[in-house]
């Protein structure tokens, strides 16, 4: 429902021009297809003169930009949406090196919002602690990650990322927006700065 009915919503937002527009759901993708989810928002971005980003795509772009070829995979999702997943990233080029979800048995993808980000956050650093990889990738935009992610990225070697963090990234790098005091550091490649502020949220 959020991929078909996005021309509907950005409609809302009537004469408001946006130098990017990020869709928040990786599920989409993994579903639909790349190709599929791809051409539609290319179409819509041409009608609509503004540039969208799918959050597959963003994480794509931002695990080129990190020169990242393999990944370890965490998500919130049932285990058949946790395939679908997989099944995305290495069509993609990607070799994924472990997967996982951290509630496998759920019935939909609703489950996701009931997530504790400490019981998450406990989960995905046990899992992580002895694998290696050239980034974590911890994919589901529901899923509340920014505090999850500030721990791992002192923990782990290598980039740890959220689809929700690679979209505020790449609809910032669409927009020519300057960082500014969130520019990346060696632990955050992406977007860094804004750790200290999560207990203000």
């Amino acid at each position: 429902a959020y991929f078909i009915d996005i021309a509907e919503t950005l409609n809302r937002f009537d004469t408001l021009a946006m130098q990017a527009v990020g869709l928040a759901c990786t599920g989409s993708s993994y579903l639909l297809g790349h190709d599929v989810v791809e051409e539609n928002l290319a179409e819509l971005s041409a009608h609509r003169e503004q540039p969208i980003v799918s959050a597959a795509s963003a994480i794509e772009q931002a695990l080129g930009h990190l020169g990242a070829r393999s990944i370890a995979l965490i998500c919130p999702y049932p285990q058949w949406l946790l395939d679908a997943a997989y099944a995305h990233w290495q069509s993609r080029g990607f070799e994924v090196v472990d997967q996982v979800s951290l509630d496998p048995g759920q019935g939909d993808t609703r489950a996701i919002y009931g997530l504790s980000p400490r019981d998450a956050a406990e989960r995905i650093t046990s899992r992580w602690q002895n694998r290696q990889a050239d980034a974590y990738l911890i994919t589901g935009t529901g899923l509340p990650t920014l505090r999850v992610v500030a721990e791992l990225s002192e923990a782990l070697p290598g980039p740890v990322l959220s689809s929700n963090l690679c979209l505020a990234w790449a609809t910032q790098q669409i927009a020519g927006i300057d960082p500014g005091v969130l520019a990346p550091t060696t632990n955050m490649p992406l977007l860094a700065g804004w750790a200290p502020r999560i207990d203000q949220l």
